[in-house]
């Protein structure tokens, strides 16, 4: 009981020194993060604990003094009003992912950034209406993985660490989508959209690694770096022309890819094409967005996301470690142009060196919980890389499923394929064989496309009798797939199988 009324006191004091002091704006919604002081800051002597409850302005001052914007200290159950220009004498000690978050913001100066700028309440609705034009773009042009299991999985992870509090309110709770796109990218759009690329969930090996590049581009989402940098984008074209632009390009690609796809089409499977990535993820798209961040919020975002994975208890050199391995990946694809001056990753070679003085590279090691939930999407991906021809990526993606005991019968048939497609000789054969009969011993259905490699197999070794039996099969197996519901995609490539077929089976005949 004399607990609860000293409470009461308490508050009341506080209600009552308030409503004492005339012209007051709160800046802020009540935060509450505590801390300690680091410096003496007038009566309050350095070590003292305090409680930062919120911020204020009092307009009774001009906006020159530097007691016109105050932070609203606790102090020994006392209220103290510390100007913003002493801040950085205080130390905040986070409790929750919240208060951490809460911390960021205050050190990076966003109260008074808000406080000259405003919230821009227009031009954040505007970024919204844009995140949702080009997610709406992605989604037509079949580029989202629809993977409830493995959206969730990521899901789950950024819900461990994304605040429910901000200095200046936000609507709407993030949300994942998985971009069928081979280069690793991750990117927090202005609807609340966290945009992780297929290639960056089947380059990375270990869930700490994808902590760590979420952390980071949560600190870029916290730090409103995306406002800041629309705001410095001054010349912006009309948003219907510009999206109306992309949108044709992107109809074009589509069309194309339409159009070429029944060479190596898989039914049931969606590719992308490079040049539909292309033409959907680019830096003018980027820069629209606000995405194109400057060296320093790219190693603000660096430092913050380090931070967070100490208070978290995880490990740093695990985002090093993940991006080192985008790095080297844009390194061995030999598209330098993304490290350049105006990439996405410019400056990356220059902050890793920078991180690496500090926490030094290590092995990640294996993950096997991280890898089994990424097996099937390596698998996807894997066969969209050997769809669009680059066979090099499509069997590292394969060989890594394979090398993790974790490899299903798409996998090997990718081997086969890419190893047929870059060499014609009795070794290369054999080994191609090989992993035809891998692939159907992990098969649990007939399986159309390991029955097409090995007729073309058979047609390199000129077993005419074998090849025979095995289109004989393969026609079964296609009149198998006509009695199931299938689309209308799988309708056509359906007729243009029979017609290879049989047109085969003449030749072979009379061979």
């Amino acid at each position: 009981m004399k607990q609860l009324v000293l409470i009461l006191f308490f508050l009341c004091t506080i209600c009552t020194e308030l409503s004492a002091q005339k012209n007051i704006t709160s800046l802020s919604p009540t935060i509450n993060i505590k801390g300690v002081v680091k410096e003496d800051i007038r009566e309050i002597k350095a070590g003292t604990p305090f409680t930062l409850q919120r911020f204020v302005k009092l307009t009774q001052y001009q906006p020159s003094d530097p007691n016109y914007r105050q932070a609203v200290l606790i102090v020994n159950g006392q209220q103290q009003g510390v100007g913003l220009n002493d801040m950085y004498k205080l130390e905040f000690t986070p409790t929750d992912p919240n208060t951490f978050w809460l911390a960021a913001q205050i050190n990076s100066r966003l109260v008074q950034y808000y406080e000259t700028k405003g919230l821009q309440e227009t031009m954040r609705k505007e970024m919204e209406n844009e995140a949702n034009t080009y997610l709406d773009e992605l989604e037509k042009a079949g580029m989202i993985y629809e993977d409830a299991a493995m959206e969730d999985y990521v899901h789950c992870i950024m819900l461990s660490m994304i605040p429910k509090e901000f200095i200046a309110e936000r609507y709407g709770m993030p949300y994942i989508r998985i971009l069928k796109s081979p280069n690793p990218d991750i990117l927090m759009l202005s609807n609340n959209c966290m945009l992780v690329s297929s290639g960056l969930l089947t380059l990375l090996d270990t869930e700490d690694e994808l902590f760590g590049m979420l952390a980071r581009e949560t600190a870029h989402y916290v730090l409103d770096h995306a406002v800041i940098t629309v705001n410095k984008n001054i010349n912006r074209a009309n948003r219907a022309a510009f999206w109306g632009g992309v949108a044709d390009v992107a109809g074009l690609a589509i069309e194309a890819a339409l159009y070429n796809k029944y060479e190596n089409y898989v039914p049931g499977a969606i590719f992308t094409t490079n040049a539909i990535v292309q033409t959907l993820v680019n830096y003018d798209i980027y820069n629209r967005m606000g995405l194109d961040y400057s060296k320093q919020q790219e190693k603000e975002a660096d430092d913050v996301a380090v931070q967070f994975m100490q208070f978290m208890k995880k490990d740093p050199s695990a985002l090093i470690s993940a991006q080192n391995k985008i790095l080297q990946y844009y390194l061995e694809i030999k598209d330098k142009s993304v490290l350049e001056k105006y990439g996405i990753y410019s400056s990356l070679e220059e902050r890793l060196t920078r991180l690496q003085k500090k926490y030094p590279l290590k092995e990640t090691g294996k993950d096997p919980i991280y890898l089994k939930r990424t097996s099937g999407l390596i698998s996807f991906s894997a066969a969209m890389m050997e769809y669009n021809r680059d066979y090099i990526q499509a069997m590292k993606l394969a060989q890594k499923n394979i090398n993790n005991k974790m490899a299903s019968s798409d996998d090997y048939v990718v081997m086969a394929k890419c190893i047929m497609k870059q060499d014609n000789s009795a070794e290369s054969n054999l080994k191609s064989w090989e992993m035809l009969k891998k692939a159907e011993s992990l098969s649990e259905f007939s399986n159309v496309n390991i029955s097409k490699q090995k007729i073309l197999l058979l047609l390199r070794d000129n077993k005419q009798k074998d090849a025979v039996a095995e289109v004989n099969q393969y026609i079964q197996m296609l009149n198998d797939i006509k009695q199931t519901p299938h689309s209308e995609t799988d309708e056509l490539w359906l007729a243009k199988e029979y017609h290879w077929a049989t047109m085969l089976m003449k030749q072979l005949y009379i061979l």
